[in-house]
């Protein structure tokens, strides 16, 4: 072998040798770059799924507190009806009332009303309270209270209970006054007689 094929030999062997050592580098490298980049990329997708878990944790938080807000509301709703319920049926028993009860009641309104009144009164009454009024009613009326009692012969427009004028001054017992006058204390104390289990079983949670 001419020493021009050694040399050749030679260029060519190094040539190789130098290939292989650029292509294991070459490998090395890009084994490096795909370990760097999966675990980069793991790592994304961990801080992408905690990111998702937060934010499904949030709308499961929204949502259950969306329920709960709803579910109040549909509750709140549902005891004003059952206490709005509650106060149509009182109205309904007031005004089928016994003649006994309902001129008791009458008599009792016009008293407290006239209390200190020394001027002459006029009482209204419903069609059916004058119709059914019991005889010498305003005479012992008048004297019990003190008062001059003037019997109305016009029927108030109204069903039940009465209206008294002094003077300038109208007291309406009516039971649709009388309710408006005192919706809140009758929405509550029926509220506390209606939920008083209720309110027993969370003070027990508490």
């Amino acid at each position: 072998m001419s020493s021009l094929d050694l040399i050749t030999n030679k260029i060519i062997s190094d040539a190789n040798a130098s290939a292989a050592s650029r292509i294991e580098r070459a490998n090395e490298e890009a084994r490096l770059i795909f370990e760097r980049k999966a675990a980069a990329a793991t790592l994304e997708c961990e801080r992408l799924r905690a990111e998702a878990d937060i934010n499904l944790e949030r709308l499961r938080f929204k949502s259950e507190s969306a329920a709960k807000a709803l579910s109040g509301k549909r509750m709140l709703t549902e005891k004003g009806r059952l206490i709005d319920d509650c106060i149509l049926k009182a109205r309904e028993i007031i005004v089928n009332m016994s003649t006994e009860e309902a001129f008791h009641m009458i008599s009792k309104f016009v008293g407290q009303s006239l209390i200190g009144v020394h001027q002459p009164a006029t009482l209204i009454l419903s069609e059916n309270d004058l119709k059914r009024m019991p005889s010498n009613f305003i005479e012992k009326l008048a004297s019990d209270i003190g008062t001059a009692i003037m019997l109305s012969d016009q029927p108030g427009n109204f069903d039940a209970g009465c209206i008294v004028k002094c003077e300038l001054v109208e007291y309406n017992g009516t039971p649709d006054a009388l309710i408006r006058e005192h919706l809140d204390q009758l929405s509550d104390t029926i509220g506390a007689i209606l939920f008083s289990d209720e309110s027993k079983s969370k003070l027990t949670t508490t």
